[in-house]
């Protein structure tokens, strides 16, 4: 089954990995980062600016977890965990 999220404006993205539904994020970005690993420190920024709340990540799901968290987007669909 696969991973699904859903933003704060509605977009939906499915993928069947974390590290897919992150390339799904870049994707969309509006000001085009290089790599996963650049929009993940600007969205982090982004949030501590418009939220004030710091996330913390390590992995691709950590991130999607974290936006989750600060209500960024709603996991919809979550693999189950081993």
């Amino acid at each position: 089954m696969p991973l699904a999220i859903e933003t704060y404006l509605g977009e939906v993205f499915e993928d069947v990995s974390w590290e897919g539904l992150v390339k799904q994020l870049r994707l969309t970005n509006f000001s085009q980062p290089e790599n996963k690993a650049e929009l993940m420190e600007r969205v982090a920024w982004r949030i501590k600016q418009w939220k004030g709340e710091a996330i913390q990540f390590g992995s691709y799901e950590d991130f999607i977890r974290e936006l989750a968290r600060v209500r960024f987007l709603q996991i919809v669909t979550d693999e189950p965990k081993p």
